[in-house]
């Protein structure tokens, strides 16, 4: 019920050879009226790119020795790894781990769309050099996936501890979430199954993403009785034709850390077109499930 709440509202398309996920928003009536804004939009990175970015995929491998196993446990989703800065324990935590399971399902619906789309081969289909120390997928290399989703679980989780009974914003937390997120995507690329640039393609759809999941968990009715006003937030262009082939990813080049704004660059840029960002309406239902899951938190 959940899932179906969250993706009845998006929709993808390939409309002028410009990947675009959409915000849909149906106002019902005899006749339901539709509207549609952009919310994310990817755009390819050239050969030239790519095969310059294979030098930082063979420098990253010298790091493979001293990661393996942090990599391999990384191959499944990193409840661990987000635990071990947020305490998650499914005894006393059922409902936060069932939203960040929601995170994981929105951000692989965006992402696999636009891995096929964009159908960017990976680092080891350019250089035999590579020699990749796990499995490589057989999907698309941009926008790398973990990267994606492990900074959407990043900022959900941050606002959820921010807005939870008795919580507060914390600076150090917000930090320490999106650092631990770019590891996880940088150990993708020290284990040879992703260039740079798929990470920060990833970092923005996932931080998207996070936009896109906390504006629909706010309420859909006020307290008043009457509709609640809807949450605004930004529609955001991977411009990969414009990403420098020498650019390697931190994790602070689209986010600061401490402060959590993203920043726009040559490559990722807050766009209005092809029309403004979408005014997203909260969903009772989802919000339902934000309160319970902020409770345990108390």
């Amino acid at each position: 019920m959940f899932e179906s709440e969250l993706l009845s509202g998006l929709h993808f398309s390939l409309d002028a050879g410009v990947p675009t996920l959409w915000h849909v928003e149906v106002t019902p009536g005899a006749a339901p009226a539709v509207t549609c804004a952009p919310l994310v939009a990817m755009i390819r990175p050239s050969e030239a790119t790519l095969k310059a970015q294979l030098d930082f995929v063979n420098g990253w491998s010298d790091l493979r020795s001293d990661r393996t196993r942090e990599i391999v446990a990384q191959m499944a989703p990193q409840y661990a790894f987000w635990g071990s800065v947020v305490p998650l324990y499914r005894a006393r935590h059922a409902k936060t781990l069932e939203l960040l399971h929601l995170v994981l399902q929105l951000a692989k619906y965006a992402e696999m769309n636009f891995k096929h789309a964009l159908c960017v081969r990976r680092p080891h289909e350019y250089s035999a050099q590579v020699q990749p120390m796990i499995q490589t997928p057989a999907h698309g290399s941009l926008p790398s996936g973990h990267s994606t989703e492990a900074h959407a679980v990043a900022m959900v989780l941050y606002e959820l501890m921010s807005t939870s009974p008795g919580g507060a914003a914390n600076q150090q937390l917000r930090e320490l979430l999106l650092r631990q997120a770019a590891r996880i995507a940088i150990n993708r690329t020290v284990a040879g199954v992703h260039f740079p640039v798929d990470s920060m393609a990833g970092q923005m759809l996932g931080m998207s993403i996070a936009d896109y999941f906390i504006a629909r968990t706010r309420p859909a009715t006020s307290a008043g009785g009457g509709a609640a006003a809807p949450t605004s937030i930004g529609a955001w262009k991977f411009d990969g034709a414009n990403f420098p082939g020498g650019t390697d990813f931190s994790g602070a080049e689209h986010v600061t850390a401490t402060t959590g704004v993203r920043n726009t660059t040559v490559y990722a840029l807050q766009t209005a077109l092809p029309a403004a960002g979408p005014s997203v309406k909260g969903s009772d239902t989802m919000n339902w499930l934000w309160k319970a899951a902020a409770s345990e938190w108390a």
